[in-house]
């Protein structure tokens, strides 16, 4: 089959399986209820499909590859991409689907500290828990394609509506015939910028941007893989 088969087909099982923070094992926001995202890319021609603040919905990465097979849009977000599973024919599942007792454990526990959470200890970066976070997937098929794909329940005790990396394409998740093909760590509560050596603490560090792998950018419009109604709908993009 295809990369890109195979990294839907690998996020559906782990969206299946509650250990992880993704689908069924999803962490619960604020108001005890389950929001997910989720995305995919296609290295071949760069299309990519997500959702994000999805509900009820088992497998979030396969209503994503929809958005991108079946929409002219890359991205759809709570009511109305659940308006477009519903035109899908996408199933949804009851709420207590959902629910496990590590993850109402998990809202308890941060209502109490009034505060967001990781759904793993981020104390310690050995913790078997890492493990079992935000999923992702990467592939490439015997014809030299790759595919990406990352599905997550996001942060615990979220507030409603919130949206991590994760579903946005470049961020959370990407795939280039050209270059590579991966997803970053999971979602976090905020980021800090690391302190330089020497650096007087509560001073503000300058860093340097990320150099993109190529030399120069390009608008999407100079790249023949990306056909009109792609371009349309993205704008320009840094090749990296």
């Amino acid at each position: 089959g295809s990369a890109l088969q195979a990294v839907e087909t690998c996020a559906s099982l782990l969206e299946d399986d509650p250990v992880f923070n993704a689908g069924c094992g999803s962490v619960l926001n604020e108001y005890g209820k389950v929001e997910m995202d989720a995305a995919i890319m296609d290295g071949r021609d760069l299309s990519a499909g997500a959702v994000a603040a999805v509900q009820n919905i088992p497998n979030p990465i396969q209503l994503a590859r929809y958005v991108m097979t079946e929409s002219e849009h890359v991205m759809l977000i709570g009511e109305g991409a659940m308006r477009f599973a519903d035109h899908c024919g996408v199933t949804r599942a009851p709420d207590n689907y959902f629910y496990t007792p590590d993850r109402v454990a998990q809202l308890e526990k941060a209502r109490l500290l009034h505060k967001v959470m990781l759904d793993h200890d981020e104390t310690d970066d050995d913790s078997e828990d890492q493990k079992y976070g935000t999923i992702g997937a990467v592939a490439r098929d015997s014809n030299g394609n790759l595919a990406a794909a990352t599905s997550t329940g996001g942060i615990v005790n979220k507030r409603m509506g919130r949206v991590g990396d994760s579903p946005i394409v470049g961020a959370g998740v990407y795939a280039d015939n050209e270059t590579c093909a991966g997803r970053p760590p999971g979602d976090r509560p905020r980021h800090r910028l690391p302190q330089a050596e020497g650096q007087r603490p509560g001073r503000r560090h300058r860093h340097r941007p990320c150099r993109p792998m190529r030399k120069r950018a390009y608008h999407q419009e100079d790249d023949p893989r990306l056909d009109r109604k792609r371009r349309r709908s993205r704008g320009p993009v840094l090749s990296c």
